[in-house]
């Protein structure tokens, strides 16, 4: 989710959201703009005009709750994904049970190197970029394919 989030604040949407512990990623996610707050509450979701959810979200989430009664839109992770996905021309999905960040990764810099410049959204931490979203001028999007 934090890639999306990434890409998305890289895009220029302002970007807030929840989680249960601070970390790395949300530090990063909060250097770059988002909003992220400790906890899941109702209040959390007060001025967003959509909530995007992974399938760890459990349906009784008070956020998501709250955007039910509010009738805020709300999105699985997977759709904003394919959002994203629609905006450049070629999309390349990495699946499976084990190594999607690092194959995404090695994908991503093949591309680079041939001066195709991709965009990148990946779930681990990709180490030559010390974060897992990259914003490419190309055409070409890599994603991993998890949901």
């Amino acid at each position: 989710m934090s890639g999306i989030a990434e890409l998305l604040i890289n895009l220029g949407f302002k970007v807030s959201g929840s989680d249960l512990n601070d970390s790395s990623i949300i530090q990063n996610l909060k250097s770059k703009g988002a909003s992220i707050l400790e906890g899941h509450h109702a209040n959390n979701i007060q001025d967003c005009e959509v909530v995007v959810y992974s399938s760890a979200v459990p349906k009784n989430n008070p956020e998501l709750l709250a955007a039910h009664k509010k009738n805020v839109p709300i999105i699985k992770r997977a759709e904003m994904l394919g959002e994203l996905i629609a905006l450049k021309q070629t999309s390349i999905g990495v699946g499976g049970t084990h190594g999607k960040t690092s194959t995404s990764s090695m994908v991503g810099a093949l591309l680079s190197k041939a001066n195709l410049d991709p965009t990148l959204v990946v779930g681990g931490l990709v180490k030559n970029l010390d974060t897992n979203s990259k914003l490419g001028s190309g055409d070409i999007i890599v994603v991993e394919a998890d949901e």
